[in-house]
């Protein structure tokens, strides 16, 4: 599959360059994850490891519409996948120790006047999952572009492969999600700028965690959650200048679903430039929810919702980072570059800390 991917994303660039003289946009992204679990649930180890790569290839076709290619690829260490407390999981499954996951998507963007619209497919798998989906949105732009409002669908469809927490394989469960966006853009002055969007996402199917478990009495048992959620979101954004290249930028989402998760996340960002084309963002994010339905660290007696997933419990968070930009043409050329710093800090003692490193260029 990866040597079709290889292929298909040759051709993107191809293609381009037969239909217009613009150049193809190519970006590249790795970043490098951990998780630490400080003992939030003596009974759930939940250390992790992630090294992931992203490539974005825009290509565009004609003066109007463009090609562009997503590839994601990420290898994951878990300490939820080795159980290394459970032999015979071990004996079983010893292949799950560690999950290479693949993704790749195609979308086309027409432009019109005064709108635009992009439809795509999506198609990931790894040791664990097969999923396909199909995208598709709508923007349409008003008062010489000051108004944005768009709306977008997204449909999914995962074939989940039971591997259960003792090392059983059971049949294979499916799970579909069907979520639509809604959003309002709007310039109010020179100087600023205000984001709002929604959110509504229908899932059924298997939603619990096919790895997950939990102690009753001290017994491991099956994690147990509905075949159903209904979640909805919506998001606010302000941006405002601040001098001749600087701005600030502060965000406000509320979140709530049929598992009876409560959210509300606020963030404040500061895009600070030492010159046009250098920009250091300092970015803060506090989270607070509340937790599912079912959920305990421990249980004392078998129910019929029972979870221990730290993130359907009730926590707050803090997180900061630092990212480095120096902009297309910094160097007189098209080559931008990004390096980031990151840390998210729970209060269930989960922690998680991550660097990124990011180059464009056109060919």
């Amino acid at each position: 599959m990866q040597g079709w991917a290889a292929r298909l994303a040759a051709c993107a660039v191809l293609v381009a360059a037969c239909g217009t003289t613009e150049p193809t946009r190519i970006s590249m992204q790795a970043a490098g994850y951990l998780q630490d679990d400080q003992g939030g649930n003596e009974n759930i180890d939940e250390d992790a490891s992630v090294v992931e790569a992203i490539i974005l290839i825009d290509s565009p076709l004609t003066t109007r519409d463009s090609l562009k290619t997503k590839i994601v690829l990420d290898v994951v260490s878990s300490a939820s996948m080795t159980r290394n407390h459970n032999p015979r999981y071990r004996s079983l499954q010893s292949g799950a120790s560690g999950v290479v996951h693949y993704g790749q998507g195609f979308s086309w963007t027409h432009k019109g006047d005064n709108w635009e619209s992009d439809v795509g497919i999506k198609a990931a798998f790894e040791y664990a999952y097969l999923s396909f989906g199909l995208i598709g949105g709508l923007t349409y732009y008003l008062d010489e572009k000051n108004t944005a409002l768009s709306v977008g669908m997204q449909g999914f469809v995962d074939s989940v492969r039971m591997i259960r927490f003792n090392g059983d394989d059971e049949p294979n469960e499916a799970r579909t999600t069907f979520t639509t966006n809604l959003g309002w853009g709007q310039v109010l002055t020179p100087d600023s700028r205000l984001q709002l969007s929604g959110t509504l996402s229908v899932q059924a199917g298997f939603l619990a965690g096919q790895f997950n478990s939990v102690f009753v009495n001290g017994v491991e048992d099956f994690e147990i959650l509905p075949s159903d959620r209904l979640r909805g979101s919506v998001t606010g954004r302000y941006k405002h200048s601040v001098g001749a290249f600087d701005a600030v930028e502060l965000g406000l989402r509320g979140y709530t679903d049929s598992w009876n998760v409560q959210a509300l996340t606020g963030e404040l960002k500061y895009f600070l430039h030492f010159d046009p084309m250098t920009m250091l963002v300092m970015h803060y994010r506090y989270h607070v929810q509340s937790a599912a339905d079912g959920y305990q660290p421990v249980f004392a007696a078998a129910l019929p919702l029972q979870t221990s997933d730290p993130d359907l419990g009730d926590f707050d968070g803090h997180m900061g980072s630092l990212t480095m930009r120096l902009l297309e043409g910094f160097n007189d050329d098209s080559l931008s570059l990004s390096f980031g710093l990151n840390a998210y800090l729970r209060s269930n003692k989960l922690q998680m800390y991550w660097l990124s490193f990011g180059i464009g260029f056109d060919t």
